[in-house]
């Protein structure tokens, strides 16, 4: 039992060969719509660029000004955690 004969491994090969002739020849994924010369894709692309840079400046801007203002000091013991400056 489980044995295949000659004929029905030749319908099994077949099947599967046209299966993946179907999966070869049908289009994947949805189709791009692109903008005839490109340019439109591209200024989008370079706006987005320059927001992303402008987040990036502001954000290393104001992290240097809170560095320079605010003194990070590690405490030395646990006691000083707890305890209160007097």
């Amino acid at each position: 039992m489980g044995h295949l004969t000659l004929e029905e491994r030749r319908r099994v090969f077949v099947a599967r060969e046209q299966q993946l002739q179907k999966a070869l020849a049908a289009p994947s994924g949805r189709p791009v719509a692109a903008s005839p010369d490109g340019t439109a894709a591209a200024a989008a692309r370079r706006r987005r660029n320059l927001a992303t840079i402008a987040i990036i400046v502001t954000l290393v801007a104001s992290g240097s000004i809170a560095w320079g203002s605010v003194e990070f000091r590690r405490p030395l013991s646990v006691l000083e955690i707890v305890l209160p400056r007097a």
